[in-house]
């Protein structure tokens, strides 16, 4: 079974993220792929939900997600604040009930940056916040696997899923 393409809704224009309803249609939009830099025309007519194609015809296979996490870094560095959910213990096997270990807070955010490496991690987004730093793992073709998640582990790295 063919795999279902993703409508691109998120491109770059002049170096920022910009949604499909910002830009002009057709090929005045000036927009580029975020993943692969080819020119996108921005389709925008009466009888399917507005999107970006590329301009060759051809489908890039990692432009949906990087739009995604593009826009993700624009939300997160145009919030300057988050909140950071409950964090629990859980005691798998053990019959005892999980733990809360800190209640969920609103962090003031000083910057992030997109895939930055960390040794052999590549987190999709870092959030620094008051001389600390987290990594954000955007979920959109594929969850965070095991080996990732055990290396987050033993670097002692906090990580939002």
């Amino acid at each position: 079974m063919a795999k279902k393409q993703l409508n691109l809704v998120y491109a770059l224009k002049d170096g920022a993220i910009v949604n499909i309803a910002e830009v002009d249609s057709g090929l005045k939009c000036n927009c580029i792929c975020p993943a692969c830099g080819e020119r996108l025309i921005a389709k925008k007519g009466s009888k399917k939900v507005h999107h970006f194609a590329h301009h060759s015809g051809t489908n890039c296979e990692y432009g949906y997600e990087t739009s995604l996490h593009l826009a993700a870094k624009s939300i997160l560095m145009n919030a300057k604040k988050m909140t950071l959910p409950a964090v629990y213990v859980h005691f798998k096997n053990t019959g005892r009930s999980k733990a809360l270990v800190s209640e969920p807070r609103e962090i003031t955010i000083d910057h992030v940056e997109l895939e930055k490496r960390y040794d052999d991690i590549v987190p999709d987004v870092v959030v620094y916040s008051e001389g600390k730093f987290f990594f954000v793992e955007i979920f959109v073709t594929h969850s965070i696997d095991d080996l990732k998640l055990n290396k987050l582990k033993r670097e002692d790295i906090s990580v939002a899923l």
